[in-house]
This record gives structure tokens, sequence and C-alpha cells, in this order.
């Protein structure tokens, strides 16, 4: 399976999570397991 580059963040505040989404224009929010690959290809 090939992915996107991507950046994995971990924010421990909804603050700093906000901080982070925006930054970048293309962030999103995931959670989950293993049903998440399908969504980084």
């Amino acid at each position: 399976m090939i992915t996107h580059p991507f950046t994995y963040q971990a924010p421990s505040t909804i603050e700093e999570a906000v901080r982070e989404l925006g930054r970048n224009g293309e962030s999103k929010v995931i959670a989950g397991g293993h049903s998440l690959l399908p969504l980084m290809k």
C-alpha cells in the first residue's frame, strides 16, 4: 500500500489541536484503527 506523505500530530489540548488544524488548509482530524488506512491512500 502506498500512502500520501503525512505528518502525525498528537495534541494534548483542544487549543493545540485547533492551532495545528489552522497551520495547513488540508489538515484533517481522523480517529480509529485499521479502518484509517484506506483514508490515507
